[in-house]
């Protein structure tokens, strides 16, 4: 994992890839971002979300059968 100093991290690249990723995605003064992580975190925290309700509530359950 890759931490910047904003706090921010990407999972799965180096110090260099991660930076490229970054480029990429936000773009530079010399060209425009394409936001494909922007987009791709967009497109699936519905199912993020769903699978960690799905497992707190495995959490909650369990609780209550104390």
């Amino acid at each position: 994992m890759t931490i910047s100093k904003m706090g921010t991290s990407v999972v799965g690249f180096d110090h260099y890839h991660a930076n490229n990723a970054r480029r990429l995605n936000d773009g530079t003064k010399y060209y425009v971002g394409d936001h494909f992580v922007t987009n791709l975190r967009e497109r699936v925290m519905p199912k993020v979300l769903a699978a960690e309700k799905e497992e707190y509530q495995k959490i909650i359950n369990k609780h209550k059968e104390v």
